[in-house]
């Protein structure tokens, strides 16, 4: 599994100075790797910038301590690396679709839209497109229809295959609706047979 130790150590470095005012600049600094390095691993590996990175994780903590606190908002602010209260209800606004007192207010807590903390180790999850926390689904016997491709983000194949599927998905429903058919009178009669008893 590939890793990213400059990418672990830039997450461990934000995380560690979330609140104060440290950008790109100083992301790089502290890992030793240029500027222009750490925006595209940050773009490549976790789909945006590093400002926006940090921007979300200050966001999602402020949206906690606006839900958990009694903190005043431009003391959430300013513990969350804003200048103003005013540069901060626009950010938080432009994510959360609602001012920080609209949504204290309301007691929302929608932070699906905001950025969680990243671990280091989750990374290489992320990077090789792997579940941190899988869960195991155990399923009844089933039958399964398919397509197989190959698609990349310069050469997005997926809209072709949906349509190649769901062609081939109207060629096969009336044969899957029968099969269903068929299937669901044999569990009846089974069902029907383990209950009777002759006398």
């Amino acid at each position: 599994m590939k890793r990213y130790p400059p990418l672990e150590r830039a997450i461990t470095y934000i995380e560690a100075h979330l609140n104060e005012y440290i950008g790109l600049n100083e992301v790089s600094r502290e890992t030793g790797y240029s500027y222009y390095y750490m925006t595209r691993l940050f773009s490549s590996v976790l789909g945006e910038s590093v400002g926006h990175y940090i921007n979300r994780r200050r966001l999602y903590n402020a949206s906690e301590k606006l839900i958990h606190s009694d903190q005043k908002v431009i003391d959430i602010a300013l513990d969350c690396g804003y200048e103003s209260s005013e540069a901060f209800s626009r950010a938080f606004k432009a994510v959360f679709g609602y001012s920080p007192v609209a949504y204290r207010k309301a007691g929302l807590d929608l932070v699906i839209k905001a950025k969680k903390e990243l671990a280091p180790e989750d990374v290489c999850h992320i990077a090789n497109h792997i579940s941190h926390a899988p869960k195991i689904i155990l399923l009844g016997e089933t039958e399964v229809a398919g397509l197989r491709g190959t698609t990349s983000l310069s050469d997005n194949q997926l809209p072709g295959l949906w349509e190649q599927f769901h062609g081939l998905n109207k060629d096969f429903s009336p044969h899957l609706r029968d099969m269903a058919s068929v299937k669901r009178r044999r569990r009846l009669i089974q069902k029907t047979a383990t209950r009777y008893i002759p006398s």
